[in-house]
């Protein structure tokens, strides 16, 4: 243990290492380090040094959990398919970009669909007049 770099309370991304622990394998040193949320992790040197080791983990669980929030923000454009619950006005719209070619080419989105028909009112059906839609 004496030929390892003494890295006690070095600090390595959220980690800080406390103390040398026995080898995990022979030429591997190893410590035990404190995490900034107080979880305690055991690693290899080498890793810590290297940056592959940043925390106990929490790092990692905070990154997806911020990247979920954003890509879910990111990919929200009009808020008719929350949940996987399909608005009556989305459903229309879906129906009849597969059933009608001759739509027109501004419908290919689902926001000019909704701007040009408007929002469904109650028990509303939407009916095909020449080449336009409304509802009835």
């Amino acid at each position: 243990m004496d030929r390892a770099i003494d890295l006690t309370g070095q600090r390595f991304g959220r980690l800080i290492a406390l103390h040398r622990v026995e080898n995990v394998k022979p030429a591997r040193a190893c410590w035990r380090c404190q995490c900034v949320c107080g979880t305690e992790i055991e690693t290899l040197s080498w890793s810590l040094r290297s940056g592959e080791t940043k925390s106990c983990g929490c790092l990692a669980r905070e990154i997806a959990r911020l990247t979920q929030r954003n890509a879910a923000a990111a990919n929200t454009r009009h808020g008719h398919t929350r949940g996987g619950i399909i608005s009556k006005e989305y459903e229309a719209w879906r129906h009849v970009t597969a059933r009608y070619g001759d739509i027109p080419l501004q419908w290919q989105r689902f926001e000019a669909f909704l701007a040009d028909v408007g929002p469904r009112p109650s028990r509303a059906r939407l009916k095909r007049e020449g080449l336009s839609f409304r509802w009835t």
